[in-house]
């Protein structure tokens, strides 16, 4: 049974390495946040104060070209290698209470003691964080091993489309309100076509082409879940039907964990202040759907 699963997830070394890939990707996070303001708030800020005081105009340029420089030579590299350590250590939770093993030609080496330590050694105080505890449904206990896994993939799997679908919302409803500002101002202020352009759209244009581009990035993230969910149903489904050994579903749910850990690493990531406003409604959800699973699972004979 999943029993072993459901216990295993909340051992001390567990919830360390849980720990270590939340500090890790909050401070990834971080740097996004920074490359953002520097790449795009700055900038507006700048091209607004031209309007002001041209003197500015050639330290504005200057910045820019220092910027470009600084994001591109330090703060990507920095971001995606912590992004990278937090998708590793993951990995390692979930090769650990899943009972997979760790795939060397697709993840590398496993992340070394010494920096998980270091990464959860970021905790406040010693208490430990509820939001840590029972990671994956605990009612998949109730069920066998090969079947709670493919439950606890698809949790996964689910929560991450839904959320990056929120959060589209959200960046969409930003791009809407930039365009109807846009609007307003060349329907009711008479500005002309060129003070238009170069009073409005272009200082705000950086944020306008982030939104976009983020818009873009979570919707095929969120696509990419959605697909290797429907794998997880495939599974589910051979599975419910006795149509695969256990020996078979382990080697099946490895080569889904394989792209799991690929999303993580490379898809775009999500502000803290976003994943805490959504991520009690997502738990709910995510504790029903496994309840029904293992009901469909116990009415099938297991």
């Amino acid at each position: 049974m999943a029993d072993t699963l459901t216990t295993k997830q909340n051992d001390p070394a567990e919830i360390k390495r849980l720990w270590a890939q939340r500090n890790l990707y909050s401070q990834a996070k971080r740097v996004v946040g920074l490359q953002m303001a520097l790449t795009t708030l700055v900038p507006v800020a700048g091209m607004i104060a031209e309007v002001a005081w041209p003197q500015l105009k050639g330290g504005v340029a200057f910045y820019g070209v220092v910027v470009s420089v600084l994001d591109v030579a330090v703060l990507d590299p920095w971001q995606k290698g912590m992004r990278y350590l937090a998708a590793k250590i993951q990995e390692a939770f979930d090769c650990s209470v899943l009972d997979l093993p760790w795939n060397d030609f697709k993840v590398g080496s496993r992340p070394e003691g010494e920096d998980v330590q270091a990464a959860s050694s970021a905790r406040r105080g010693n208490a430990e964080d509820e939001g840590l505890q029972n990671w994956y449904p605990v009612i998949v206990a109730e069920v066998p091993l090969s079947l709670g896994r493919i439950i606890c993939q698809r949790s996964n799997l689910r929560w991450d489309a839904a959320l990056r679908r929120r959060y589209r919302t959200w960046l969409a409803g930003m791009l809407i309100l930039f365009g109807v500002i846009v609007s307003y101002l060349g329907l009711h202020t008479g500005f002309s076509l060129e003070q238009l352009t170069l009073g409005v759209l272009a200082p705000i244009s950086p944020m306008l082409l982030w939104g976009i581009r983020e818009f873009q990035r979570h919707g095929e993230a969120a696509s990419l879940s959605d697909r290797l969910r429907e794998k997880s149903v495939a599974m589910w489904t051979a599975a419910l039907n006795r149509k695969m050994s256990e020996e078979e579903l382990k080697a099946r749910a490895r080569q889904l964990q394989d792209e799991i850990y690929d999303r993580r690493s490379n898809a775009p990531m999500i502000f803290n202040w976003v994943y805490n406003r959504l991520r009690d409604a997502g738990e709910e959800q995510m504790n029903v759907a496994a309840s029904e699973l293992v009901t469909e699972a116990k009415s099938h004979g297991f």
